[in-house]
Order: structure tokens, then sequence, then C-alpha cells
């Protein structure tokens, strides 16, 4: 959809959907960042996909891997925010950050806050069948 992604402010019929090529073309680039950003942010705009668990997590991992940990940190909270619902948004805070889970926060959080997001997430009946091992994925016993 190159009309979209050359006229920024281009929709396809009021979602941000039409905004993801444009993000996926300037991710791994060095210039572009702060176009990336306003991307995912007009996106994010659009009452239609402030629920959508993927966007958020690739606006996290975007950032996570520009090593803008604060940024990534407030994303996360806006994303559970959002995607109440979304076990995997929830599960980003106890993942590290790897090739294999992009969006993996877990050096960003105290023990303490784990506890609380996982109190949280009990909370909305998103309960843990498992343990979680170091990475953050949960395992049998």
């Amino acid at each position: 959809n190159a009309e979209l992604v050359s006229h920024p402010s281009g929709w396809d019929e009021g979602t941000g959907v039409a905004r993801l090529p444009e993000i996926g073309m300037k991710h791994w680039r060095r210039t572009g960042a702060e176009r990336v950003r306003k991307a995912f942010d007009d996106a994010l705009a659009v009452n239609e996909c402030q629920s959508c668990p993927f966007l958020w997590r690739c606006y996290i991992a975007f950032e996570l891997a520009r090593a803008r940990y604060a940024s990534a940190r407030r994303l996360y909270f806006r994303a559970v925010y959002k995607c109440p619902w979304s076990k995997e948004v929830w599960m980003d805070a106890f993942r590290c950050f790897t090739e294999g889970a992009p969006s993996g926060l877990r050096r960003l959080f105290h023990d303490h806050e784990l506890d609380d997001i996982q109190k949280a997430m009990e909370d909305r009946g998103l309960c843990l069948r498992e343990e979680l091992n170091n990475d953050g994925e949960e395992t049998e016993h």
C-alpha cells in the first residue's frame, strides 16, 4: 500500500492497520525513528487499534530495541490498560528481552512490582497455570 506509506496521514477506512507497512519498512533503519514512533502513536490514536495487543507489543519491542527502556515501560502500562484481557501483553513483564521474546520487559521491573502485576492478572482472571521460569515462561511442575 505504497500510497498510504508515502502519505503518512492516510488511513484505510479509519483504522491504523494502514500504518503497519510504514512501521515495518522503517523498523530496523537507524534513521526515521521519530517517524516510526509517530506512526505507532497515530495508529494507537484510532479507537479500533487501541485494543490491538500486537500493535502495542510491536511498539514496545521497537522501543526496547532502541534502548528506550523508560518509554517501553510506560507503553507496557498503557497496553495493559487498553488490553486488560490479553495474557500475552501482561506476560511481557515477566519475559526477558531476547530474539524469541522481543517485547520482554523483565529487567525493567523489581520483584515486588512483578508480584503486583501477577496479583492484578489474577484479579482479572488471568491466572498462571504453572510456575514461571527465569525467562518468564510458564513451566510445568
